[in-house]
């Protein structure tokens, strides 16, 4: 039976879609590009109003918090060589002033590579609606390439 029609048919039966589930939906009915990658996560490309566009990752994987089961979804800005210096964190706490905050930003160390990234990332709990989600994704991209328009003006993630 096909993904999309399955997933009706839950919701006609008033059973909860599978995460995973309700995230494919979403993505299939929202027109943007996506793909799994080797973790199971989404890469979303979103296009924005500007013509740039920006790549968002919706975690496959959730954790679990004092609100629940929570899911992040996070879009890099930039990436580094080495560990930032502290103008460049300073740079981030001024750029998140400017912008309506949601998420918050965060410095992710790549094992395999030593590079580091900066990434814009929202945590919303892992059963939320496709409204939620798709609102998530959206703020995502749009803060993270804030950042990128803020800094080096390219158009790369």
């Amino acid at each position: 039976m096909a993904p999309l029609l399955l997933l009706s048919l839950l919701a006609l039966l008033g059973c909860a879609a599978p995460a995973s589930g309700r995230i494919e939906v979403m993505l299939r009915t929202s027109g943007w590009r996506w793909v799994r990658d080797q973790d199971a996560d989404f890469q979303v490309q979103v296009p924005l109003p500007n013509g740039r566009r920006q790549r968002v990752v919706i975690r496959q994987k959730v954790f679990a918090t004092e609100r629940g089961q929570m899911r992040e979804i996070l879009s890099k800005a930039e990436q580094l060589n080495k560990a930032p210096e502290s103008g460049l964190l300073r740079h981030l706490l001024e750029a998140s002033a400017e912008i309506e905050v949601w998420g918050h930003w965060g410095l992710i160390k790549n094992p395999a590579s030593g590079e580091y990234i900066i990434a814009y990332i929202i945590k919303i709990p892992e059963n939320s609606g496709q409204s939620l989600l798709r609102r998530a994704v959206l703020e995502a991209a749009h803060v993270a390439d804030h950042w990128e328009r803020l800094t080096s003006g390219l158009d790369q993630y």
